[in-house]
């Protein structure tokens, strides 16, 4: 069953998704190539249309690659730095996540902020040790990725399956931070006592009202 899956073309599944990433979303300064991680792709066509039809540098990653041009790795511990990408394509892949928010927030920590996440599920089929995890609503994506100040910009639920595209507005919460510091280190200049400074600067944490 897994290997069958590898082989499988899904090009017109995979040109739809491309067609409503180049309609919805700004991926790249006009100075270089964007830059797109593809999370669990069957095999080279999926990288190979991305790199394609967006002009786009792919770095395509799968904990099981099939090709030689995939990278082997794993969704939940990222190989790659901070705020390295544009996009995250991850097309019927996040279900299978052993540690749902872990992987979400791998995907947060490598998408720049204002980047986009790509999100693909099947719908209305019952969890098993393969397809782990059901993400069949807005509500539930923007959940696990609160922590970098969602946006849905588009989204559509099928009978058979759930998309959307997602703006990670990453630099609210680093501005909320820089106003927390700021006002933290305007209060210590006027306590002759050491203040307890705040619990994090790790820019994840934004006050929900940031992004509400």
């Amino acid at each position: 069953h897994w290997h069958g899956k590898r082989g499988k073309d899904a090009s017109a599944r995979i040109l739809a998704a491309i067609d409503a990433i180049r309609a919805h979303a700004t991926l790249a300064p006009f100075t270089r190539h964007p830059r797109v991680i593809d999370i669990g792709p069957r095999n080279d066509i999926e990288p190979w249309l991305l790199a394609y039809h967006l002009d786009a540098d792919v770095e395509a990653i799968d904990l099981f690659a099939s090709s030689a041009r995939i990278r082997r790795g794993d969704m939940h511990a990222l190989p790659y730095e901070a705020n390295h990408f544009d996009l995250c394509f991850i097309s019927h892949a996040l279900e299978h996540s052993y540690d749902l928010l872990q992987a979400c927030r791998e995907i947060a920590r490598v998408v720049r902020p204002g980047g986009y996440v790509w999100v693909e599920t099947p719908r209305l089929f019952t969890p098993n040790a393969h397809d782990r995890h059901r993400i069949e609503e807005v509500e539930t994506l923007v959940s696990l990725f609160a922590e970098a100040a969602p946006e849905v910009v588009w989204s559509e639920v099928l009978p058979h399956k759930f998309r959307a595209l997602v703006r990670l507005r990453k630099e609210l919460v680093i501005a909320a931070h820089a106003r927390r510091a700021r006002d933290w280190y305007l209060r210590a200049l006027e306590h002759p006592l050491p203040l307890e400074p705040p619990s994090s600067f790790w820019p994840w944490r934004a006050p929900q009202e940031v992004y509400e």
